[in-house]
């Protein structure tokens, strides 16, 4: 669960990012956050 919540984050700030509503830093900012959960997820399937 948590991983498809991370991934629509992910998604939804690149569609804001493409659109021009955020800025390259904020998207930066917000990946970092959601990026490392779904990192350990995929290493622990391994």
């Amino acid at each position: 669960m948590r991983k498809s919540i991370a991934e629509s984050i992910t998604n939804t700030v690149k569609d804001l990012h493409k659109s021009g509503l955020i800025d390259q830093i904020t998207m930066n900012n917000i990946e970092s956050l959601c990026l490392p959960e779904i990192l350990e997820e995929i290493l622990a399937d391994e």
